[in-house]
Order: structure tokens, then C-alpha cells, then sequence
């Protein structure tokens, strides 16, 4: 995935988002301080934002802005989004897509076959 096709995505989650939401484009220049137009740009997918305006949009959004491996995101079902923090949880159930994503990722628990033991060396590159 290019950075091009990631920024896109990006600024169409955070738009759908704001809709979902019923917020204006003025509520949010609002509660982030940022200008009109560079909000419109951000949610255009026009724009190379700030990491600050990302977390100031999300912030005022009610979303987490979090980074996760690579490979994640091809275990992601498109459109995949973390559950509510305050959202019950079955027992045995994962947390959050995220969660979910990562189980598939990783063998089970009482696999050993596929996780070799890790050897401990002396600091030096030798046992």
C-alpha cells in the first residue's frame, strides 16, 4: 500500500467518521483550531498533515489514532473498526477488530512447534 493510497484512506475513515457523527466541518474547525480550508483539505484526501492535526481531528472525533504492524492490515476485514472501549466483551471473544486480527496472526498458545525457544547469549553473540 503506497503512502498516497494510505492518506486517502485515511482522510475518507476521518470524513465517514464526522458524518457518522452529525459534526459540521465548523464544529471541528472549532474544537481543533484548525482553518476551514485545511480541514477541507484533510477530509479531501488533499492534504500532507501534521501528525498534531491528525490527533487534534481524532481527538474531536472520538477516535484513537493507533499504529499497528504491516501484516495487520491484511488480516483486517476493510472497514474494521476497534470496539468501544466502554462496549462488554463476551468472555473468550477479542476485544476489537485489532484484536481479532492479531489472534489470526499469531499461532496458538500451546503451539511450541512453530515458536522455537529463544537461546539466552552472554551479551556477546555467543552462547
Amino acid at each position: 500500500m503506497t503512502s498516497t493510497n494510505s492518506a486517502a484512506r485515511l482522510a475518507e475513515t476521518l470524513e465517514r467518521q464526522r458524518i457518522a457523527r452529525t459534526q459540521t466541518r465548523g464544529d471541528l474547525v472549532r474544537a481543533t483550531g484548525l482553518s476551514y480550508q485545511s480541514l477541507q483539505k484533510i477530509l479531501e484526501g488533499r492534504a500532507d498533515f501534521r501528525v498534531s492535526s491528525l490527533l487534534a481531528l481524532a481527538h474531536a472525533m472520538g477516535l484513537e489514532v493507533a499504529l499497528v504492524p504491516a501484516a495487520l492490515g491484511t488480516a483486517m476485514p476493510a472497514g474494521a473498526a476497534a470496539a468501544p472501549a466502554a462496549a462488554p466483551v463476551p468472555d473468550g471473544a477479542p476485544a476489537s477488530a485489532v484484536a481479532a486480527a492479531l489472534a489470526r496472526l499469531r499461532p496458538p498458545a500451546g503451539d511450541a512447534a512453530r515458536t522455537p525457544p529463544r537461546r539466552r547469549t552472554s551479551g556477546k553473540g555467543r552462547p
